[in-house]
C-alpha cells in the first residue's frame, strides 16, 4: 500500500510556515508540494537520496511551476533559523536527501518489499500445484494407455480334458491419488486451518480474494490486503488473515461493485479503530452493519461509527 503518515500539525508546523513565505505560496499549497514530493519518492526514491534527479525532475514530480532551483533552496533552508535541517538536506558528501526519510519511510519500503515478495511466492506455488496436478493427470492417463495395448496371455486349464483356453480380464491398475483439493480456498471465518497457519501472513486473504471474487487481484490490490494482515498481525491479532478475510467477506456481501479496495480499506479502518482483532469481534461488528443497513435502507451503508479514541500528538520524521 503506497501510503505514507501525514500529521495533521503539518500545516501549523514552524518549517511549513517558512517554506511557504520563501516561496510566496500559502501553507496550503505548501503541504500539498510536500506530500507530491514523499509520494514520488516512494515509487522513484526509496532511499530517500534524490541526487540523481536534477532539480527540473524533482519540481516536475512536485507539480511547482516556478523556478526549480527556488524550490530545492527553501526546502533546504526552511529549517530553524534557516541552517538546520529542511525539509531536505545534503549530506557531507553533497548528495540530496529528504530529512530522516530512511528512518520512517524505510520501514514502509521495506515492507512493501517483503509484501510483493510474499505475493510473487504465493503465486509460484499455485503454479508449482497446477502443473503436478497436470503431470499426475498425464501419468494417469499413460498407464491407462498402456493397460489397453497389453494382450491377455491364455491360460491353459489342465484340470479339464478339453483343455480349453480360458481367458483371464486383467486387472485394472488404481487410479493414482491426485492431490487433495486446496481446502485454504474454502476457508471458514472461525479461523485458518492448520496449513493455513504455517502461511505468509497475507497469503491466505489474497488466495480467498481471488476465488470468491472471481478474478486475479492485480499487484496493487494484493499489496494492500497484504498490509492489512501485517497491520492487524502488529495489533497483537492471532488471526490477521482471518479477519482480513471477514472483511473480504463483507464487501462480498455489499454486491460486486464493493468488491474493491476502497470499500475494503472503509470496513478494515473502522474495525481498526474500534479495537478488532480477532473474527468473533469481527462478526459481531458485522451483524452491526447488518441492522445499519437494514435501518437505512442502503445497500452499501457504511460502516458503524467506531468510539472516538484520543489521540496524542507525535513527532514525523518532517516534523522532527
Amino acid at each position: 500500500m503506497a501510503w505514507i503518515a501525514s500529521n495533521q500539525e503539518l500545516g501549523e508546523h514552524p518549517k511549513t510556515k517558512r517554506l511557504a513565505k520563501l516561496l510566496d505560496i500559502s501553507r496550503v499549497t505548501a503541504v500539498g508540494h510536500l506530500h507530491f514530493l514523499w509520494w514520488w519518492a516512494l515509487d522513484y526514491a526509496q532511499d530517500g537520496d534524490l541526487s540523481k534527479f536534477d532539480e527540473l525532475d524533482i519540481a516536475e514530480a512536485v507539480g511547482w511551476e516556478g523556478n526549480p532551483g527556488d524550490f530545492i533552496e527553501a526546502l533546504l533552508t526552511c529549517g530553524p533559523g534557516g541552517r538546520g535541517a529542511g525539509f531536505l538536506e545534503r549530506d557531507e558528501d553533497g548528495a540530496l536527501l529528504i530529512h530522516d526519510w530512511w528512518e520512517y519511510a524505510g520501514k514502509l519500503v521495506g515492507q512493501r518489499k517483503a509484501n510483493a515478495a510474499r505475493m510473487r511466492k504465493s503465486r509460484e506455488t499455485k503454479k508449482e500445484r497446477a502443473k503436478n496436478v497436470q503431470n499426475t493427470n498425464i501419468a494417469r492417463e499413460g498407464a491407462t494407455q498402456h493397460t489397453q495395448h497389453n494382450t491377455t496371455e491364455p491360460i491353459i486349464n489342465n484340470n479339464n480334458n478339453n483343455a480349453r483356453e480360458e481367458v483371464v480380464e486383467p486387472e485394472i491398475p488404481s487410479e493414482p491419488t491426485l492431490p487433495a483439493p486446496d481446502d485454504d480456498l474454502s476457508l471458514e471465518l472461525e479461523g485458518l486451518p492448520s496449513e493455513g497457519r504455517k502461511m505468509d501472513i497475507g497469503t491466505q486473504a489474497v488466495r480467498w480474494a481471488e476465488e470468491k471474487w472471481g478474478r486475479m487481484l492485480s499487484p496493487r490490490e494484493a499489496d494492500q490486503i497484504f498490509a492489512w494482515c501485517d497491520e492487524f498481525s502488529s495489533r497483537g491479532s492471532p488471526e490477521p488473515d482471518a479477519v482480513v478475510i471477514a472483511g473480504l467477506s463483507q464487501c462480498d456481501d455489499a454486491g460486486p461493485e464493493a468488491r474493491n479496495m476502497n470499500y475494503l480499506k472503509r470496513v478494515m479502518t473502522s474495525w481498526r479503530e474500534a479495537g478488532v482483532i480477532t473474527v468473533k469481534q469481527a462478526e459481531l461488528r458485522k451483524i452491526e452493519w447488518e441492522k445499519n443497513k437494514e435501518k437505512r435502507g442502503s445497500k452499501h451503508p457504511r460502516e458503524p461509527n467506531p468510539p472516538k479514541v484520543p489521540t496524542g500528538k507525535y513527532n514525523d520524521f518532517y516534523l522532527s
